[in-house]
């Protein structure tokens, strides 16, 4: 088998493994996904996508090299249109990513919010229909499903561009956020937890706001957000929708490609880590 790099980006790693021990394969490049430390068996060259998730994994006895994940910037883009007035909140149906909170949020404040996630697979469909029977009771809570197809990423961005903001009470330590970056993309400001990659994402009061609790998440939606949206065409630094644009070009595809092509060629000098 002659090549020079390995690249395994699948969720099992069983082709680094097998390579490595089956062949001697060093070559490889791990990129992991989720707090998977154990994988490949054993772990070797592994990259992590944030700081967080790098230090994460060292407290786990995994030394990795760090890469930020990147979004195609390009595609992701705000629009020339006007904002409409609903909040976005789009993830996988897990009570791990805090829609419990958003409709909590939406029932207190009143904003309208729009929920869109896919039915898809088994576990979306186990946590998708519970929470699609609170949003019934919900007036001003709109579900639309998340197509899973060819339009799966037009559809995103035409949500993402016209959401007034990106409503993500996640509840637990994001490694990274893919989701978060695409919003920034397209201009839209996020509102979410400080926790796990977020604050390496999101800087509060400049791209997004960054809340602990859920009264710091009213006080967002009803008078932090209401304050930028007033000041943002004069005093500096309060619009969030320009520096949320500005803030996505540091998790671009031509930099992740950047930095693995550096780390390619420590692989192809004999570097191992």
């Amino acid at each position: 088998m002659d090549m020079d790099i390995i690249h395994d980006c699948s969720l099992s790693h069983v082709p680094a493994e097998r390579l490595k021990n089956l062949y001697g394969k060093t070559n490889i490049i791990n990129t992991i996904n989720g707090a998977t430390y154990q994988m490949p068996r054993p772990p070797f060259n592994v990259v992590t996508g944030s700081k967080f998730w790098q230090e994460d994994a060292l407290k786990n006895g995994l030394k990795t090299e760090m890469i930020y994940w990147g979004v195609d910037t390009e595609f992701y883009c705000p629009s020339d249109g006007e904002r409409e007035d609903y909040y976005l909140w789009l993830a996988r149906f897990h009570p791990s990513k805090g829609l419990d909170m958003a409709l909590d949020i939406a029932e207190y404040t009143g904003i309208k919010l729009i929920v869109s996630g896919s039915m898809l697979y088994k576990d979306h469909q186990f946590y998708g229909l519970q929470y699609l029977q609170r949003i019934k009771g919900i007036k001003n809570v709109e579900y639309i499903p998340l197509p899973m197809d060819s339009k799966h990423h037009e559809f995103k961005r035409e949500l993402y561009r016209k959401a007034k903001a990106y409503l993500y009470p996640a509840n637990h330590d994001e490694l990274f956020g893919l989701a978060v970056c695409e919003a920034l993309a397209c201009g839209t400001p996020v509102i979410t937890c400080p926790k796990g990659a977020m604050p390496e994402i999101v800087q509060d009061g400049h791209n997004g706001l960054l809340c602990e609790t859920k009264n710091d998440f009213f006080k967002a939606i009803t008078e932090r957000l209401p304050e930028c949206e007033r000041n943002k065409r004069y005093r500096n630094g309060f619009n969030l929708w320009k520096n949320a644009r500005e803030s996505a070009l540091k998790f671009t595809w031509e930099k992740a490609t950047f930095e693995y092509e550096k780390l390619y060629q420590r692989i192809l000098e004999g570097n191992n880590w």
